[in-house]
Protein backbone atom coordinates (compact mmCIF):
# COMPACT_ATOMS: atom_id res chain seq x y z
CA UNK A 1 0.00 0.00 0.00
CA UNK A 2 1.53 3.64 -0.87
CA UNK A 3 1.98 5.58 2.04
CA UNK A 4 -0.72 8.43 0.96
CA UNK A 5 -0.97 11.78 2.83
CA UNK A 6 -3.27 11.63 5.85
CA UNK A 7 -5.95 14.11 6.09
CA UNK A 8 -7.86 14.86 9.02
CA UNK A 9 -11.79 15.79 9.09
CA UNK A 10 -15.31 14.93 9.35
CA UNK A 11 -16.19 18.25 7.14
CA UNK A 12 -17.53 16.55 3.66
CA UNK A 13 -17.45 20.04 1.62
CA UNK A 14 -13.96 20.62 3.51
CA UNK A 15 -12.82 17.00 2.31
CA UNK A 16 -14.41 17.71 -1.49
CA UNK A 17 -11.87 20.65 -1.96
CA UNK A 18 -9.32 18.88 -0.57
CA UNK A 19 -9.45 15.92 -2.04
CA UNK A 20 -10.23 18.35 -5.62
CA UNK A 21 -6.34 19.55 -4.68
CA UNK A 22 -5.43 16.41 -4.41
CA UNK A 23 -6.79 15.60 -7.99
CA UNK A 24 -4.88 18.24 -9.40
CA UNK A 25 -1.63 17.20 -8.07
CA UNK A 26 -2.41 13.53 -9.63
CA UNK A 27 -2.30 12.03 -6.00
CA UNK A 28 -5.19 10.52 -3.29
CA UNK A 29 -5.41 11.24 0.29
CA UNK A 30 -6.09 8.73 3.80
CA UNK A 31 -9.14 10.54 4.66
CA UNK A 32 -9.67 9.42 8.00
CA UNK A 33 -11.72 10.45 12.04
CA UNK A 34 -9.33 10.55 14.84
CA UNK A 35 -9.35 6.96 15.54
CA UNK A 36 -6.56 4.38 15.64
CA UNK A 37 -6.25 4.15 12.17
CA UNK A 38 -5.25 7.30 12.06
CA UNK A 39 -3.16 7.25 15.11
CA UNK A 40 -1.14 4.86 13.64
CA UNK A 41 -0.52 6.89 9.87
CA UNK A 42 0.06 10.13 12.33
CA UNK A 43 3.52 8.77 12.50
CA UNK A 44 4.05 7.72 9.14
CA UNK A 45 1.86 9.58 6.61
CA UNK A 46 4.66 12.01 4.62
CA UNK A 47 2.26 14.68 5.07
CA UNK A 48 -1.19 15.22 7.22
CA UNK A 49 -3.69 17.56 6.02
CA UNK A 50 -5.85 18.52 9.38
CA UNK A 51 -9.26 20.65 8.60
CA UNK A 52 -9.93 22.99 11.01
CA UNK A 53 -12.39 21.18 12.57
CA UNK A 54 -10.15 18.53 13.66
CA UNK A 55 -8.41 21.00 15.69
CA UNK A 56 -9.80 20.92 18.99
CA UNK A 57 -9.75 17.04 19.70
CA UNK A 58 -6.50 16.71 17.66
CA UNK A 59 -4.60 18.75 20.69
CA UNK A 60 -6.11 16.94 23.23
CA UNK A 61 -4.74 13.54 22.08
CA UNK A 62 -1.10 13.48 23.38
CA UNK A 63 0.05 12.37 20.12
CA UNK A 64 3.85 13.50 18.76
CA UNK A 65 4.74 16.59 17.53
CA UNK A 66 5.86 15.99 14.14
CA UNK A 67 6.47 18.33 10.85
CA UNK A 68 5.02 18.41 7.57
CA UNK A 69 1.27 19.21 9.18
CA UNK A 70 -0.71 21.74 6.94
CA UNK A 71 -4.28 22.84 8.63
CA UNK A 72 -6.56 23.49 5.77
CA UNK A 73 -9.78 25.62 6.55
CA UNK A 74 -12.49 26.90 4.54
CA UNK A 75 -12.73 30.60 3.42
CA UNK A 76 -15.73 31.26 4.91
CA UNK A 77 -14.40 30.57 8.96
CA UNK A 78 -10.62 31.63 8.03
CA UNK A 79 -11.46 34.79 10.32
CA UNK A 80 -11.80 32.65 13.22
CA UNK A 81 -8.73 33.16 15.63
CA UNK A 82 -9.34 29.68 17.09
CA UNK A 83 -7.61 27.94 13.86
CA UNK A 84 -5.04 29.93 13.96
CA UNK A 85 -4.35 29.54 17.99
CA UNK A 86 -4.69 25.57 17.42
CA UNK A 87 -2.81 25.14 13.97
CA UNK A 88 0.01 27.22 17.15
CA UNK A 89 -0.93 24.35 19.08
CA UNK A 90 -0.47 21.34 16.84
CA UNK A 91 3.11 22.93 15.75
CA UNK A 92 1.49 23.20 12.00
CA UNK A 93 3.90 24.79 9.29
CA UNK A 94 1.44 26.55 7.41
CA UNK A 95 -2.78 27.33 7.32
CA UNK A 96 -4.11 26.73 3.89
CA UNK A 97 -7.63 29.02 3.14
CA UNK A 98 -9.11 27.16 1.17
CA UNK A 99 -10.13 27.47 -2.40
CA UNK A 100 -7.90 30.58 -2.86
CA UNK A 101 -4.99 28.01 -1.47
CA UNK A 102 -5.64 25.03 -4.12
CA UNK A 103 -3.57 25.55 -6.23
CA UNK A 104 -0.73 26.02 -3.06
CA UNK A 105 -1.80 23.08 -2.19
CA UNK A 106 -1.72 21.09 -5.07
CA UNK A 107 1.89 22.10 -5.44
CA UNK A 108 2.64 20.94 -1.88
CA UNK A 109 1.45 17.67 -2.91
CA UNK A 110 2.97 17.19 -6.19
CA UNK A 111 6.40 18.26 -4.45
CA UNK A 112 5.86 15.54 -2.26
CA UNK A 113 5.29 13.03 -4.88
CA UNK A 114 8.28 14.16 -6.67
CA UNK A 115 10.32 13.88 -3.22
CA UNK A 116 9.31 10.60 -3.14
CA UNK A 117 10.25 9.16 -7.08
CA UNK A 118 13.73 7.84 -8.09
CA UNK A 119 15.03 11.07 -10.06
CA UNK A 120 16.17 10.78 -13.57
CA UNK A 121 19.87 9.27 -14.64
CA UNK A 122 21.01 12.22 -16.61
CA UNK A 123 23.17 11.89 -19.38
CA UNK A 124 25.12 15.11 -21.27
CA UNK A 125 26.19 14.23 -24.60
CA UNK A 126 28.89 16.82 -25.71
CA UNK A 127 30.98 17.42 -28.95
CA UNK A 128 34.71 17.05 -28.98
CA UNK A 129 34.49 19.49 -32.10
CA UNK A 130 32.30 20.74 -34.27
CA UNK A 131 30.26 18.73 -36.53
CA UNK A 132 31.36 15.73 -34.19
CA UNK A 133 26.94 14.34 -34.55
CA UNK A 134 26.48 15.06 -30.72
CA UNK A 135 23.00 16.35 -31.51
CA UNK A 136 22.22 13.44 -33.53
CA UNK A 137 23.63 10.80 -30.78
CA UNK A 138 21.96 12.80 -27.79
CA UNK A 139 18.61 11.90 -29.84
CA UNK A 140 19.33 8.33 -30.71
CA UNK A 141 20.30 7.64 -27.06
CA UNK A 142 17.44 9.25 -25.30
CA UNK A 143 14.85 7.35 -28.48
CA UNK A 144 16.85 4.29 -26.82
CA UNK A 145 15.80 4.92 -23.79
CA UNK A 146 13.62 2.18 -21.54
CA UNK A 147 11.44 4.38 -20.01
CA UNK A 148 10.32 7.59 -20.15
CA UNK A 149 13.08 10.60 -21.23
CA UNK A 150 13.23 14.29 -21.69
CA UNK A 151 15.83 15.31 -24.29
CA UNK A 152 16.91 18.90 -23.36
CA UNK A 153 18.58 21.07 -26.54
CA UNK A 154 21.02 23.59 -24.34
CA UNK A 155 22.87 24.65 -28.13
CA UNK A 156 20.48 27.71 -28.72
CA UNK A 157 22.35 28.23 -31.92
CA UNK A 158 21.64 25.02 -32.96
CA UNK A 159 18.83 25.18 -35.26
CA UNK A 160 16.48 23.52 -32.57
CA UNK A 161 16.16 19.61 -31.85
CA UNK A 162 12.30 20.03 -32.54
CA UNK A 163 13.69 20.08 -36.08
CA UNK A 164 15.46 16.65 -35.95
CA UNK A 165 13.02 15.15 -34.03
CA UNK A 166 10.20 16.28 -36.48
CA UNK A 167 8.37 18.15 -33.67
CA UNK A 168 8.52 21.62 -35.30
CA UNK A 169 4.88 21.92 -35.72
CA UNK A 170 4.17 20.27 -32.66
CA UNK A 171 2.81 22.87 -29.92
CA UNK A 172 4.38 23.17 -26.82
CA UNK A 173 7.20 24.71 -24.39
CA UNK A 174 10.08 25.89 -26.20
CA UNK A 175 13.46 27.28 -24.41
CA UNK A 176 11.85 31.14 -25.21
CA UNK A 177 9.01 30.08 -23.19
CA UNK A 178 10.79 29.23 -20.15
CA UNK A 179 13.76 31.88 -20.28
CA UNK A 180 12.18 33.60 -17.16
CA UNK A 181 11.65 30.43 -15.33
CA UNK A 182 13.66 30.89 -11.85
CA UNK A 183 12.89 28.35 -8.44
CA UNK A 184 11.31 25.09 -8.37
CA UNK A 185 9.44 24.03 -11.30
CA UNK A 186 6.82 21.09 -11.10
CA UNK A 187 8.50 18.21 -12.48
CA UNK A 188 4.98 16.87 -13.92
CA UNK A 189 3.89 20.39 -14.87
CA UNK A 190 7.06 20.68 -17.04
CA UNK A 191 6.73 17.50 -18.75
CA UNK A 192 3.38 17.99 -19.64
CA UNK A 193 3.86 20.86 -21.47
CA UNK A 194 6.83 19.52 -23.77
CA UNK A 195 6.39 18.57 -27.44
CA UNK A 196 6.69 14.86 -27.38
CA UNK A 197 7.81 11.82 -29.67
CA UNK A 198 6.38 8.51 -28.09
CA UNK A 199 8.47 8.61 -25.15
CA UNK A 200 10.82 11.34 -25.49
CA UNK A 201 9.43 14.98 -24.13
CA UNK A 202 12.06 17.72 -25.85
CA UNK A 203 13.31 21.12 -24.37
CA UNK A 204 14.08 22.79 -27.73
CA UNK A 205 15.40 25.81 -28.60
CA UNK A 206 13.67 27.86 -31.43
CA UNK A 207 15.37 28.47 -34.84
CA UNK A 208 13.76 31.59 -34.80
CA UNK A 209 14.43 32.83 -31.83
CA UNK A 210 18.14 31.86 -30.43
CA UNK A 211 18.26 33.78 -27.66
CA UNK A 212 20.76 32.84 -24.83
CA UNK A 213 19.92 30.67 -22.20
CA UNK A 214 19.82 32.58 -18.87
CA UNK A 215 22.05 30.01 -15.44
CA UNK A 216 18.59 30.41 -13.98
CA UNK A 217 16.01 29.35 -16.29
CA UNK A 218 18.45 26.34 -16.92
CA UNK A 219 19.26 25.45 -13.42
CA UNK A 220 15.21 24.83 -12.80
CA UNK A 221 14.14 23.30 -16.18
CA UNK A 222 16.96 20.69 -15.44
CA UNK A 223 16.32 20.28 -11.92
CA UNK A 224 12.70 19.71 -12.95
CA UNK A 225 13.52 17.11 -15.67
CA UNK A 226 15.78 15.48 -13.07
CA UNK A 227 12.90 15.31 -10.93
CA UNK A 228 10.77 13.80 -12.96
CA UNK A 229 12.18 10.49 -13.28
CA UNK A 230 13.25 8.40 -16.35
CA UNK A 231 16.47 9.17 -18.34
CA UNK A 232 17.46 13.07 -18.91
CA UNK A 233 20.07 13.66 -22.39
CA UNK A 234 21.12 17.28 -22.44
CA UNK A 235 22.87 18.16 -25.84
CA UNK A 236 25.12 20.70 -25.02
CA UNK A 237 27.00 22.73 -27.78
CA UNK A 238 31.28 22.91 -27.92
CA UNK A 239 31.84 25.77 -25.02
CA UNK A 240 32.26 25.80 -21.83
CA UNK A 241 29.31 28.24 -20.90
CA UNK A 242 27.42 28.46 -17.60
CA UNK A 243 24.52 25.89 -19.56
CA UNK A 244 27.18 23.19 -20.08
CA UNK A 245 29.02 23.37 -16.47
CA UNK A 246 25.48 23.02 -15.06
CA UNK A 247 24.52 20.11 -16.95
CA UNK A 248 28.09 18.64 -16.18
CA UNK A 249 28.14 18.96 -12.92
CA UNK A 250 24.63 17.53 -12.53
CA UNK A 251 24.99 14.49 -14.59
CA UNK A 252 25.55 11.07 -13.90
CA UNK A 253 27.54 10.53 -17.07
CA UNK A 254 29.40 12.76 -19.25
CA UNK A 255 29.80 11.69 -23.22
CA UNK A 256 31.81 13.27 -25.52
CA UNK A 257 31.34 12.40 -29.32
CA UNK A 258 34.84 12.60 -30.76
CA UNK A 259 35.80 11.67 -34.45
CA UNK A 260 38.32 8.96 -35.29
CA UNK A 261 41.15 10.77 -37.21
CA UNK A 262 44.10 12.98 -35.13
CA UNK A 263 43.24 16.50 -35.69
CA UNK A 264 39.46 15.64 -34.25
CA UNK A 265 41.08 13.88 -31.09
CA UNK A 266 43.45 16.66 -30.44
CA UNK A 267 40.52 19.20 -30.69
CA UNK A 268 38.54 17.03 -28.09
CA UNK A 269 41.48 17.10 -25.05
CA UNK A 270 39.91 20.38 -24.52
CA UNK A 271 36.44 19.22 -23.86
CA UNK A 272 37.67 16.30 -22.14
CA UNK A 273 39.49 18.36 -19.41
CA UNK A 274 36.82 20.94 -18.85
CA UNK A 275 34.02 17.90 -18.43
CA UNK A 276 35.85 16.40 -15.98
CA UNK A 277 36.76 19.13 -14.16
CA UNK A 278 32.59 19.27 -13.13
CA UNK A 279 31.51 15.93 -13.63
CA UNK A 280 32.41 12.60 -12.01
CA UNK A 281 32.33 10.48 -14.68
CA UNK A 282 33.54 11.02 -18.57
CA UNK A 283 33.36 8.91 -21.73
CA UNK A 284 34.15 9.17 -24.98
CA UNK A 285 31.79 7.67 -27.52
CA UNK A 286 34.15 7.16 -31.22
CA UNK A 287 32.58 8.52 -34.40
CA UNK A 288 33.82 6.21 -37.35
CA UNK A 289 34.38 8.10 -40.63
CA UNK A 290 34.03 6.70 -44.14
CA UNK A 291 38.10 5.38 -43.79
CA UNK A 292 39.77 3.64 -40.93
CA UNK A 293 40.77 5.69 -38.52
CA UNK A 294 42.41 5.93 -35.26
CA UNK A 295 42.00 2.47 -32.70
CA UNK A 296 39.67 3.00 -29.77
CA UNK A 297 42.47 2.61 -27.55
CA UNK A 298 44.67 4.94 -28.64
CA UNK A 299 41.89 7.57 -28.18
CA UNK A 300 41.60 6.54 -24.93
CA UNK A 301 45.04 6.30 -24.23
CA UNK A 302 45.39 10.07 -25.75
CA UNK A 303 42.22 11.71 -24.07
CA UNK A 304 42.73 9.61 -20.70
CA UNK A 305 39.13 8.70 -20.43
CA UNK A 306 37.63 5.45 -21.58
CA UNK A 307 35.97 4.70 -25.38
CA UNK A 308 32.75 2.95 -24.63
CA UNK A 309 31.31 2.63 -28.27
CA UNK A 310 31.96 3.36 -31.58
CA UNK A 311 29.34 4.89 -34.05
CA UNK A 312 28.99 5.22 -37.88
CA UNK A 313 27.61 8.79 -38.24
CA UNK A 314 25.09 8.75 -41.68
CA UNK A 315 22.77 10.88 -43.77
CA UNK A 316 20.05 9.33 -42.16
CA UNK A 317 21.31 10.72 -38.99
CA UNK A 318 21.79 14.21 -39.96
CA UNK A 319 18.11 14.12 -40.92
CA UNK A 320 17.24 13.44 -36.92
CA UNK A 321 16.06 9.51 -38.89
CA UNK A 322 16.86 7.75 -35.86
CA UNK A 323 13.81 5.21 -35.25
CA UNK A 324 14.50 3.10 -38.21
CA UNK A 325 18.47 3.23 -36.94
CA UNK A 326 17.58 1.87 -33.66
CA UNK A 327 16.66 -1.71 -35.17
CA UNK A 328 19.65 -1.78 -36.34
CA UNK A 329 22.10 -3.86 -34.60
CA UNK A 330 25.26 -1.44 -34.98
CA UNK A 331 23.50 1.73 -33.47
CA UNK A 332 22.16 -0.41 -30.90
CA UNK A 333 25.64 -1.20 -30.11
CA UNK A 334 26.76 2.35 -29.70
CA UNK A 335 23.32 3.16 -27.38
CA UNK A 336 23.26 -0.18 -25.30
CA UNK A 337 26.89 0.15 -23.44
CA UNK A 338 26.25 3.97 -22.29
CA UNK A 339 22.86 3.00 -20.76
CA UNK A 340 24.41 0.09 -19.36
CA UNK A 341 27.10 2.24 -17.28
CA UNK A 342 24.00 4.04 -15.64
CA UNK A 343 23.74 0.98 -13.57
CA UNK A 344 27.17 2.14 -11.89
CA UNK A 345 26.15 5.82 -11.55
CA UNK A 346 22.91 5.13 -9.89
CA UNK A 347 25.04 3.57 -6.76
CA UNK A 348 27.33 6.75 -6.95
CA UNK A 349 26.66 10.22 -4.99
CA UNK A 350 24.37 12.48 -7.13
CA UNK A 351 26.25 16.21 -7.51
CA UNK A 352 23.05 18.55 -6.19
Amino acid sequence: MRNLPLVLTTDDLLLDEILRGAAVAGTDGFASALGPDSAARWTTAPLVLVGDDALDRLSTLGWPRRSQVLVLVSERRSDDARVWRGAVAIGAEHVVVLPDGERWLADRLTDLQEASASPAHLVTVSPGRGGAGASAFAILLARAAHSEAVLLDLDPLGGGLDVRTELRDVAGLRWPDLAAVTGRLSARALRGALPRDGRVAVVSAADDDPAPLSAEACFSVVDAAIRGGGLVVADTPRDMGPASRLAWARSDLVVVVAPDDPPGILACRAMVRAASDSAARVVVVLRRGQRPGLHPDDVAGELGVPVVATWRHDRSLARGDTVDLLRARAYRASTTPVLALLGDAASESRVA
